[in-house]
Parts: structure tokens; C-alpha cells; sequence
């Protein structure tokens, strides 16, 4: 087995809530919450103490349900309302518009296991040390699934990608399941037919937590035709069709396949067709938790866990030695139904999404994470950080700094994003002072939060293996 790309980053955030609207519900809170402190009491462990001042409760809660939606590898530029207006988008144009849209808004990482552990943990990449293909996430680490079912929630999941699995240590807190892996079904249409199927089958007394994580803008980029005619009606002779090659992408990285500019064009066209489909998909997924009633008391959350570069700096695809903006920008929408919708720019995190849910669940605050609930103030400029596996980096104000790690010399950038968004020209050599104060800030930052515990190699089973191909992350 041979991994196709390196690895990421990190940065934290998190706080703590509950909630609950009828008897039968609080009722269930209210016996999980004694359930847990009796037992924290009686055994003393460490995963018991984590998790029992999150129960806490310090009101009844703003909301009832919670749906966090994670399309993978969808960027942010290609997402309502920031998005280029050439993508096609009605469905969730209109779930943004009664949202809070963030505009500045980060991942801790450019591919999914490090980035979805912080976004399930609250915790930083280093802290959860989930970093590597090879790395399983430590039973040590709550995931936000079981706080939650200790806390009264049915727990069901709808996923998609094989790195969210028991193989990797996030096959816990789960009443329920479905995963491609599994059943095998890992397009748009399928997971709305499996999340329709979950709200059937759901204990109807049981607040709902539902995380739905799909897949249909990570390559293979295979859209229909009706979808890639609003990008790209000219007739294609080339060299760029996926045609059951998982691997396709990583031989344009590793230049074993030359594109034009009229490749290229064909390549963005087919990404910017799926995120078309998906779009469809996300309606048909919405229009069904609303036909159940859950939109109207849900605290509804939709996001990604990385980007995609297409070209921006000379590549494509996502992992690696590489943090640029189309890497680590997500989209962050969060519905509400006390909020109307409004744009906001404050620079946010994924690390901020599970302080937002104990918070409107009316959790205490866990003072162990750094998390901002989305639905409250935040300063405007937070300081973001970043790590993978051979780079680090750290956005400060409107400068943003990396560096390359495991080599004797590692190279260093230098960007400020207010004057070169698009990072063209790296500012090292000529601001040298910079430079070295941003990178003695990072190593400062690192060293203050404490390091991982230690991680173990997971074993993967076949099927896991399997999917891993299919999404074209191993050979």
C-alpha cells in the first residue's frame, strides 16, 4: 500500500452546551447527566472527568436537533454567498441566505482525518496527534458523538469517506451508522435516500444529532452530463477523464500527465459540475429533515473540511506540503432559528463548530479548549495555525507564515494576504524580521498547548482499504 500524499495541520477551538424542548426530552437529559456523575465518581477515570463537566448544564438550551453537514472538498470560493457567481448553486444560495455566513472561515488542515478530528474534538492537530494516513485518533480524545449520547442524543451518522471510521478511531458515540464503506452507496442521491431512511428509523422521543459527510466534489470529478454542459459545452478530445482511474489526479501532481489550458479548463469544469450535483443532492437532504419537522428546532451547521487547488498555484488536489488559502479556506454556514441570516467577518475555524453546539445546547464552557461559539461575538482577527505533515503555519493579522518540517533546512513563505490574497509573492527574503518573529510566534504557540498523547497505527480492514482507493488516497 502506497500513500499518495503527505499530510497536515492544526489549531483549536471549543466550549460547552445542551439542549433540550419537551419533558420527555429533558427527562432523558436529566437521567443521562446523574448516570454520568455517578459514574465519574465511582471508576475516577480520565475519559469520565472529560466529559461530565460538558453535561453541566447551565440553561435549557436554545435548540433541540443538531445537523452538522461536511461536504467534502468543497471551497469555500465555490460556496454561497462568496462564491464565483458562474457556479450553480440554488440550494444552498438559499440555506445561506437564512444563515450566518462566515466569509473568513478555516480548516486546521488540507485533508480530512486531521481536520475532521479537530473538528469533532475541539482539539488541535497536535493535540490529537491524527496526523499521518497511519495514525488512529486515541480513545483519550471525546468525540463530540459521545458527549452527546451521554447527554439523551440518538447519534446517527451518513458517511462517506473512509477515513471517518473505526479503523481511525471515530467509530465512537454512534447509535447509528451508514457508511459507504459498508453499503457501498457514496453518491449525493444515495446519501439523501440513507439520511431519509435514518429519520424514519429514529426514536422520535430522542433529540437528534445527524452528521452527514459526503463526497461528491472529491475527485474522481465523474458528473453527469446536464450538470457539466453549464461549464463546458465544447467538445473534449483530451487527456482529462477520470474513467475509473482513482489515482488520476496524483499523476497530474506527479507530472506524469502533461494538460494545456484547455485540459485545465476541462479539469475545473468537471469539479465546478459536481459541486453543481451536490448542490442538488443537499436540497433533496434539507427538503427532507424540513418535511420532518427538524429544520424548524435544529441548530443546522454546513461546512468542509479542506479545499481543493486547481491550478491556483500550479497543482491540484489537496494534501501534501501545501497550505495555501484554497487548501485551508472552508465554507461556514450556520442556521438558526433565533438568528436571521447575515454576513459575518470575523475569522472563524472548524475548531469553532463544536463550542457553537454545546453552547446553543447550553453546555458550560470546557476551559481546556480555545473554541468561540459562531453565534456570539468574536474578535475579528483571530490568530489561525496550521500543520501537516512537513509544514506548519501560522496566520497572524494579514500576514501568514509556513514553514517545511523533516528536512535539515526547511523553506519558508511569507504572504500578506490583504495586499496578495492569492499568495504570488512570497515575502521571506525581503522581510526577514518578519519572517523570523512569525516563526518564533508559531514555535511559541505550539509549545504552549500541550503536545499529543501518544497515537497507534491503525489496521485496516478491507473495505476500508477499499474506499480509501475509490477516493483515490492509496494505491
Amino acid at each position: 500500500m502506497r500513500l499518495v500524499f503527505g499530510l497536515l495541520p492544526f489549531l483549536a477551538l471549543q466550549a460547552s452546551c445542551a439542549k433540550r424542548s419537551d419533558d420527555a426530552a429533558s427527562a432523558h437529559l436529566s437521567e443521562a447527566s446523574e448516570r454520568l456523575s455517578d459514574e465519574a465518581a465511582g471508576d475516577g477515570s480520565a475519559d469520565r472527568e472529560a466529559i461530565e463537566p460538558r453535561l453541566r448544564r447551565l440553561h435549557d438550551g436554545n435548540v433541540r436537533h443538531v445537523i452538522l453537514f461536511v461536504a467534502d472538498t468543497l471551497r469555500a470560493d465555490r460556496t454561497p454567498p462568496f462564491h464565483r457567481r458562474h457556479v450553480f448553486s440554488p440550494a444552498i444560495e438559499r440555506f445561506a441566505s437564512a444563515s450566518l455566513a462566515f466569509e473568513r472561515a478555516y480548516a486546521t488542515s488540507g485533508w480530512t482525518k486531521p481536520s475532521v478530528a479537530s473538528l469533532l474534538t475541539g482539539l488541535e492537530v497536535h493535540r490529537h496527534g491524527a496526523r499521518t494516513h497511519q495514525h488512529r485518533l486515541g480513545e483519550e480524545h471525546i468525540l463530540l458523538m459521545e458527549t452527546l449520547k451521554e447527554a439523551g442524543f440518538y447519534t446517527a451518522g451518513v458517511i462517506t469517506n473512509g477515513y471517518i471510521s473505526e479503523a481511525y478511531g471515530f467509530q465512537r458515540g454512534w447509535d447509528r451508522t451508514l457508511h459507504a464503506k459498508e453499503t457501498l452507496r457514496r453518491r449525493g442521491e444515495d446519501v439523501a435516500e440513507d439520511v431519509a431512511r435514518i429519520l424514519r428509523e429514529r426514536p422520535k422521543d430522542r433529540p437528534l444529532f445527524l452528521y452527514i459527510h459526503t463526497t461528491d466534489p472529491h475527485a474522481p470529478y465523474e458528473p453527469g452530463e446536464e450538470d457539466l454542459a453549464r461549464y463546458d459545452r465544447r467538445r473534449y478530445r483530451g487527456p482529462v477523464h477520470f474513467g475509473g482511474d482513482k489515482l488520476f489526479l496524483e499523476r497530474i501532481r506527479r507530472g506524469e500527465i502533461w494538460l494545456n489550458a484547455r485540459d485545465r479548463q476541462r479539469l475545473i469544469a468537471l469539479y465546478d459540475a459536481e459541486v453543481s450535483y451536490h448542490d442538488r443532492q443537499f436540497g433533496a437532504i434539507h427538503q427532507v429533515l424540513a418535511k420532518e419537522g427538524i429544520v424548524e428546532d435544529a441548530l443546522f451547521i454546513f461546512t468542509s473540511d479542506h479545499g481543493e487547488e486547481l491550478f491556483d498555484h500550479g497543482s491540484v488536489s489537496h494534501g501534501g506540503r501545501r497550505l495555501y488559502e484554497e487548501l485551508v479556506r472552508v465554507p461556514m454556514l450556520v442556521h438558526h432559528p433565533a438568528h436571521r441570516g447575515a454576513l459575518r467577518r470575523e475569522r472563524v475555524s472548524l475548531l469553532d463548530v463544536v463550542p457553537t453546539i454545546y453552547h446553543e445546547l447550553g453546555f458550560e464552557p470546557d476551559p481546556q479548549l480555545n473554541g468561540r461559539p459562531l453565534t456570539e461575538r468574536i474578535p475579528p482577527s483571530r490568530t489561525m495555525l496550521f500543520e501537516t505533515y512537513g509544514i506548519r503555519g501560522i496566520l497572524e493579522g494579514d500576514l501568514k507564515f509556513t514553514i517545511e518540517t523533516g528536512i535539515e533546512e526547511g523553506r519558508i513563505a511569507l504572504y500578506n494576504l490583504a495586499k496578495d490574497p492569492r499568495e504570488r509573492h512570497n515575502l521571506a527574503a525581503s522581510e526577514p524580521d518578519e519572517a523570523a518573529r512569525l516563526m518564533a510566534r508559531l514555535q511559541a504557540l505550539r509549545e504552549g498547548i500541550v503536545q499529543a498523547a501518544n497515537v497507534a497505527d491503525s489496521e485496516l480492514d478491507e473495505a476500508t482499504l477499499e474506499q480509501l482507493r475509490e477516493l483515490g488516497y492509496i494505491e
